[in-house]
């Protein structure tokens, strides 16, 4: 399925076309992640990462951080949500409510959208999904200092392009790798 609106660069009105990090073309290359901060309505960063640069910062996580977001997020029953939402192309049943919480889009003032694709097509295997500010916080709680400090040098190297950058070192993290 094409990827939704939604999931497109605020920046420039279009899908993602390269990897944040690595500048690789999405369309050619391999599956990505897309994330997109939201804080009432307006988008606070956004970018696309693909699987090899994810799994890049995956081996960065401390052992400590990447066993804390393992029990964490071992909460979510996975295979019931995709067989509950299997045939469902419902962007909305997929990214209308919080993954953890439950709390529904309309009543967040902060969240995270994160999104799974390839080429110019979403995929539905665990994402999409949303992750609410309070889950963010919960997240950043979690993680180590050697964790928190390759993230914050993430947002640093790469997210510069974004206008309200002091919002994001102070509010929610990306998630996704």
């Amino acid at each position: 399925m094409a990827i939704p609106p939604i999931f497109h660069s605020f920046l420039n009105d279009a899908p993602f076309r390269n990897c944040v990090r690595c500048a690789c073309d999405l369309e050619k290359e391999q599956p990505y992640a897309i994330e997109k901060a939201f804080n009432r309505g307006e988008v606070v960063f956004e970018y696309a990462l693909c699987l090899n640069c994810m799994i890049e910062m995956q081996a960065e996580l401390s052992e400590e951080s990447q066993q804390a977001l393992d029990r964490y997020f071992a909460q979510v029953r996975w295979e019931q949500r995709e067989a509950a939402l299997e045939d469902e192309r419902d962007l909305d049943a997929w990214i209308g409510y919080c993954l953890i919480k439950g709390t529904p889009r309309e009543e967040l003032d902060e969240y995270q959208l994160c999104a799974l694709c390839e080429g110019d097509n979403m995929l539905y295997h665990g994402m999409p999904f949303l992750l609410s500010g309070a889950v963010a916080e919960e997240i950043q709680k979690l993680l180590s200092r050697k964790t928190r400090d390759s993230m914050d040098g993430f947002i640093r190297d790469h997210l510069n392009q974004m206008p309200d950058l002091d919002k994001i070192l102070t509010g929610p993290i990306p998630v996704i790798f």
